[in-house]
């Protein structure tokens, strides 16, 4: 790293400095303990302008806050929404971070609304479609199949990340795989999409942080999850909401080579409001 950015990263951490505590929620995960007596963990958080915050402190801060969260009936790997408080600071090798002073579990309703609002849906569609990105299920599901089958006679290519959808990590790995998509330059819009299944295993898609990562996505976001009757908070924070899979990959098909423009007033339906909704 060059002195002039080690000089600017400094600068920046001593102007932050008197802003004091701040409070950021989010899901965080497992602390990792270092030899030097330093612990530190991940929080993917549920802001749609910030994806995620190193958060730093002691052993014995570590140990006290998986203690309160134990007592909250929150376990490790993954401790679910939490609200942690502390003192902003910049690192030159790691960026931004939080110095710990307490956290408390969180159950999300109050930052899903406004993750929604500041919904994907007003993200300008590309004029070309060279590249998809594609969030998608690990196995036990046609999705990524269906997807696939439909965008095969087309010039495209798809960049996957197939993860869990299920379970306590889903909202933790589907938020991921969406983070590491924005970072990815190459694609021009992204899908997300699983089949359909009881309502309880799309629970993920109703979560804060799953919202939060469609509605700070820097391209188009696609749903395709489940049937005609399955709706959740993602489809409502994404750009465009599809009923299947099979009908995602349409909706990219309907804009090659032929037509470029976004799924417009024809798709929309008044459920939806002023979502396009794609059969």
């Amino acid at each position: 790293m060059s002195a002039p950015l080690t000089e600017l990263l400094h600068a920046l951490d001593a102007a932050i400095k008197p802003v004091g505590t701040v409070t950021v929620s989010g899901a965080l995960t497992e602390w990792r303990i270092h030899r030097s007596g330093r612990a530190t963990a991940d929080l993917t958080t549920d802001q749609p302008t910030l994806a995620r915050i190193r958060i730093v402190g002691t052993r014995h801060a570590a140990a006290a806050a998986a203690a309160d969260l134990a007592d909250a009936g929150r376990v490790p790997p993954d401790f679910g929404l939490v609200e942690a408080t502390g003192q902003p600071t910049i690192d030159p090798r790691w960026g931004l971070q939080l110095r710990l002073y307490r956290i408390r579990p969180l159950n999300g309703s109050a930052t899903l609304n406004a993750a929604v609002n500041t919904a994907n849906a007003t993200t300008p569609w590309p004029s070309t479609i060279a590249t998809i990105g594609l969030v998608c299920p690990d196995g036990g599901d046609d999705a990524r199949a269906d997807v696939h089958a439909h965008l095969a006679t087309r010039p495209v290519t798809i960049i996957e990340h197939r993860i869990g959808v299920t379970g306590p990590r889903a909202p933790l790995l589907i938020t991921q795989a969406l983070d590491r998509l924005a970072l990815d330059p190459r694609p021009d819009v992204t899908l997300v999409v699983r089949g359909g299944g009881p309502l309880a295993d799309f629970a993920a898609y109703n979560t804060a942080v799953v919202v939060a990562a469609i509605a700070r996505h820097p391209r188009p976001v696609l749903t395709g999850l489940g049937h005609a009757d399955t709706h959740t908070n993602a489809d409502a924070a994404a750009h465009t909401s599809c009923i299947t899979p099979t009908a995602a990959a349409q909706a990219i098909l309907d804009t090659l080579p032929h037509r470029r423009e976004p799924p417009g007033p024809r798709d929309r339906v008044p459920a939806q409001q002023d979502r396009p909704l794609v059969f």
